[in-house]
């Protein structure tokens, strides 16, 4: 990982996670509990939860890998998901069925989209705020640096 420094490294940036923590890492991701994750990577509940709370390269890698992890079973539920809106779709529109089971597949239609509506919406709004908090950081380091 590379920070915005010209390239430059800092260590909790970049430092790489040892074979242990790697390990722990991937039962993490896999696993329940981090219970289950410790007795699988063979490592002591107690060390899991002190790299947890103490070392932030842990816990960063730990965030990024879950949000790649949940990022990828996003992007198959929407290739799926098209397909099962096609599907509930063609139940919507076929007049042999039942009012009630149209009716179901319109709700669900129009519910999905409204979800997917609001959640785009307040991704959108939170990345905002995000990047405001973090202009706001820089200027309160510059000024920091300046005042010295």
């Amino acid at each position: 990982m590379r920070n915005g420094n010209n390239g430059a490294c800092s260590d909790t940036k970049c430092r790489e996670l040892t074979t242990r923590q790697a390990r722990l890492l991937n039962e993490l991701l896999a696993q329940p509990t981090m219970l289950k994750a410790a007795q699988n990577s063979a490592v002591p509940l107690r060390t899991a939860r002190r790299w947890f709370a103490q070392d932030p390269v842990f816990r960063a890698r730990y965030h990024e890998a879950r949000r790649e992890s949940v990022d990828a079973m996003i992007k198959y539920a929407n290739a799926v998901g098209a397909n099962a809106m096609s599907k509930t779709w063609k139940l919507a529109c076929n007049e042999e069925l039942p009012p009630h089971v149209r009716l179901g597949a319109l709700k669900t239609i129009m519910h999905l989209g409204l979800r997917g509506f609001e959640k785009m919406d307040v991704t959108v709004r939170l990345e905002a705020v995000e990047a405001e908090q973090a202009g706001n950081r820089e200027r309160r380091a510059a000024m920091k640096g300046s005042v010295r």
